[in-house]
Protein backbone atom coordinates (compact mmCIF):
# COMPACT_ATOMS: atom_id res chain seq x y z
CA UNK A 1 0.00 0.00 0.00
CA UNK A 2 2.57 2.32 1.05
CA UNK A 3 4.91 1.44 -2.20
CA UNK A 4 2.68 2.63 -4.31
CA UNK A 5 1.52 6.09 -3.06
CA UNK A 6 5.37 6.54 -2.60
CA UNK A 7 4.96 5.43 -6.95
CA UNK A 8 1.96 8.00 -7.17
CA UNK A 9 3.98 10.64 -5.48
CA UNK A 10 6.97 10.40 -7.45
CA UNK A 11 5.04 10.33 -10.18
CA UNK A 12 3.16 13.82 -9.35
CA UNK A 13 6.62 15.21 -8.70
CA UNK A 14 8.12 14.02 -11.87
CA UNK A 15 5.13 16.35 -13.79
CA UNK A 16 5.41 20.07 -15.03
CA UNK A 17 4.75 22.32 -12.04
CA UNK A 18 1.59 23.83 -13.58
CA UNK A 19 0.67 20.47 -13.88
CA UNK A 20 1.33 20.13 -10.04
CA UNK A 21 -0.68 23.42 -9.51
CA UNK A 22 -4.14 22.39 -11.33
CA UNK A 23 -3.98 18.84 -9.60
CA UNK A 24 -3.72 20.44 -6.35
CA UNK A 25 -6.36 23.23 -7.06
CA UNK A 26 -8.78 21.04 -8.18
CA UNK A 27 -8.05 18.28 -4.89
CA UNK A 28 -8.55 21.69 -2.74
CA UNK A 29 -12.03 22.34 -4.81
CA UNK A 30 -13.22 18.89 -4.58
CA UNK A 31 -12.98 18.79 -0.59
CA UNK A 32 -14.43 22.10 -0.34
CA UNK A 33 -17.26 21.83 -2.44
CA UNK A 34 -19.62 20.04 -0.21
CA UNK A 35 -19.04 22.01 2.84
CA UNK A 36 -19.89 25.17 0.21
CA UNK A 37 -23.16 23.12 -0.79
CA UNK A 38 -23.91 22.82 2.74
CA UNK A 39 -23.81 27.00 3.40
CA UNK A 40 -25.42 27.21 0.18
CA UNK A 41 -27.86 24.82 1.32
CA UNK A 42 -28.61 26.47 4.19
CA UNK A 43 -28.99 29.73 2.95
CA UNK A 44 -31.85 28.53 0.24
CA UNK A 45 -33.40 26.82 3.16
CA UNK A 46 -33.17 29.65 5.67
CA UNK A 47 -34.54 32.31 3.03
CA UNK A 48 -37.70 30.16 1.76
CA UNK A 49 -38.60 27.80 4.62
CA UNK A 50 -39.15 24.77 1.95
CA UNK A 51 -37.57 22.15 1.95
CA UNK A 52 -38.28 21.09 -1.82
CA UNK A 53 -36.43 23.92 -2.96
CA UNK A 54 -33.15 22.20 -0.94
CA UNK A 55 -34.08 19.14 -2.84
CA UNK A 56 -34.19 20.87 -5.95
CA UNK A 57 -31.21 22.78 -6.20
CA UNK A 58 -29.30 20.11 -4.52
CA UNK A 59 -30.75 17.70 -7.68
CA UNK A 60 -29.92 20.44 -10.36
CA UNK A 61 -26.23 21.17 -9.52
CA UNK A 62 -25.50 17.28 -9.16
CA UNK A 63 -27.05 16.39 -12.48
CA UNK A 64 -26.42 19.83 -14.28
CA UNK A 65 -22.57 19.11 -14.57
CA UNK A 66 -22.74 15.59 -16.38
CA UNK A 67 -25.77 17.45 -18.61
CA UNK A 68 -23.57 20.14 -19.88
CA UNK A 69 -20.63 17.68 -20.02
CA UNK A 70 -22.69 15.45 -22.59
CA UNK A 71 -23.94 18.68 -24.14
CA UNK A 72 -20.53 19.52 -24.59
CA UNK A 73 -19.41 16.68 -26.60
CA UNK A 74 -22.11 16.46 -28.67
CA UNK A 75 -21.97 20.04 -29.63
CA UNK A 76 -18.33 19.67 -29.78
CA UNK A 77 -18.52 16.64 -32.31
CA UNK A 78 -21.51 18.21 -34.57
CA UNK A 79 -19.93 21.36 -34.94
CA UNK A 80 -16.14 20.81 -34.84
CA UNK A 81 -15.86 21.83 -38.52
CA UNK A 82 -17.61 24.55 -38.55
CA UNK A 83 -16.00 26.40 -35.14
CA UNK A 84 -14.18 25.28 -32.73
CA UNK A 85 -14.50 27.72 -30.39
CA UNK A 86 -18.20 27.06 -30.03
CA UNK A 87 -16.63 24.08 -27.30
CA UNK A 88 -13.96 26.27 -24.90
CA UNK A 89 -17.02 28.35 -25.09
CA UNK A 90 -18.89 25.73 -23.36
CA UNK A 91 -16.41 24.32 -21.62
CA UNK A 92 -15.62 27.95 -20.10
CA UNK A 93 -19.61 28.28 -18.94
CA UNK A 94 -19.65 24.71 -17.27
Amino acid sequence: MFQKLKTEIGHFKSQTHNFQILVLTNLVYAIVLPVIDIFVAAYVMRSSNDPVKVVIYQLTIYAGIPLTFLLNGYLCESRVKKERNICLKIRLIS
